[in-house]
């Protein structure tokens, strides 16, 4: 237990991160916070609305 940074807050969960997706052939760079899912990039930053999330269970 001698890591120092087991317990301390990310302090790069804030940083936006570049992200390329390339979806049905076009190319979106994008800037996202790490925390943002797939489908929340295609949804709400690509503009792919149809993506429909299920009931999260199995």
């Amino acid at each position: 237990m001698d890591n120092p940074e087991i317990g301390q807050p990310d302090e790069t969960a804030d940083v936006a991160v570049p992200v390329t997706l390339t979806v049905n052939g076009r190319r979106h760079d994008l800037m996202l916070d790490p925390r943002v899912t797939l489908l929340d990039a295609l949804r709400n930053y690509v503009g792919f609305t149809g993506t429909k999330k299920g009931c999260d269970q199995g």
